[in-house]
């Protein structure tokens, strides 16, 4: 497990690094906003936002969808092998692990919770990009906007944040560390609304199984855990 939740956090550990600032439904609204990136997350309602990737990292290729509704927050990992799926919700600094096959969840108390990948940014780290350009992504031509990436001291240069847009639609995010390419976005859907397919809490039905708790040793398997989401 404390694998599983090291590897679901580094998603957004590369999204923190520091932005450097030199027409159908998933279309941004430019507004007053001075790049489209910028618009992106400035129309991103946080306390209610949805959307579906295509993910690359480590050579795999995956679905993954998250969903947010301002309190918790719903990871949801469609591999091609079933046996890696997962569908967890995160409420604080509880990590509830649905269990579709018997209706049942498991639950880890965490030291730090499971944030919303684009949950940590404002749209004003997005105002001036470092370079436009229209550039070619995986066989078409985009307009591009590419963001430097720093250090958390904020001295060294890291990587670059490439967004690839059709128009105003934002169809993927290239994670560039060094001159190496770790991870793709590729946007199946966003907008300012959660289906009802998607849960944010234990489906009706579903029973609680085991409690964990993460701790500098480890995990604990500690006791029965009674109904712990809303």
């Amino acid at each position: 497990m404390k694998k599983f939740i090291a590897a679901l956090l580094l998603p957004i550990m590369l999204l923190l690094l520091i932005s450097c600032s030199d027409g159908d439904e998933n279309s941004v609204d430019i507004g007053n906003f001075t790049s489209r990136t910028a618009a992106f997350y400035g129309n991103m309602d946080k306390s209610c936002f949805y959307f579906k990737m295509s993910f690359t990292a480590y050579g795999e290729t995956y679905d993954f969808t998250q969903a947010t509704d301002g309190y918790s927050v719903a990871t949801i990992e469609d591999h091609e092998n079933d046996s890696y799926d997962k569908y967890h919700v995160f409420t604080g600094n509880a990590v509830h692990k649905l269990n579709f096959g018997n209706k049942t969840y498991d639950t880890v108390i965490t030291q730090e919770g499971q944030g919303f990948l684009f949950g940590g940014y404002e749209y004003t780290m997005f105002a001036s990009p470092t370079q436009i350009s229209v550039e070619q992504f995986e066989g078409k031509s985009y307009y591009c906007e590419t963001f430097s990436t720093v250090d958390q001291a904020g001295g060294t240069v890291t990587g670059k944040n490439r967004y690839f847009y059709d128009g105003t639609t934002l169809k993927a995010i290239e994670i560039i560390d060094g001159k190496q390419t770790v991870m793709v976005m590729r946007f199946i859907e966003y907008k300012n609304e959660i289906p009802q397919t998607v849960y944010l809490k234990a489906p009706a039905g579903f029973k609680a199984n085991t409690l964990e708790y993460e701790h500098s040793g480890g995990i604990n398997v500690s006791e029965v855990w009674g109904d712990l989401l809303p």
